[in-house]
């Protein structure tokens, strides 16, 4: 992200970190009891716990989430641009179904 120059919003941050704690934790979770002869309740809820944890992030972020703002007008040659790459695209997917 830091290399194509583009910053994360307060949402895009904490949808991937609510996926990252997930995952990591349910991968973590799966080395471990991969591991292990016995099945562990402590262990099997840690995973429940990580998810309810991301569930709270993305509420808190979204709850928070300020109102949408109008989009800034676009000027006529970005959108008769915009229509041309449109068409462009869509005659070279119908390309492929003939």
């Amino acid at each position: 992200m830091i290399m194509m120059g583009r910053q994360w919003s307060k949402q895009e941050f904490a949808i991937a970190f609510g996926f990252g704690l997930d995952v990591s934790t349910s991968s973590i979770l799966l080395g471990i009891l991969s591991h292990t002869a016995s099945r562990n309740e402590l262990l099997n809820r840690i995973a429940v716990v990580a998810y309810d944890l991301a569930c709270l992030i993305w509420l808190y972020c979204f709850w928070a989430a300020p109102k949408t703002q109008a989009s800034p007008a676009l000027s006529p040659e970005a959108l008769q641009e915009a229509r041309k790459w449109e068409d462009s695209l869509k005659d070279f997917m119908s390309q492929g179904k003939h």
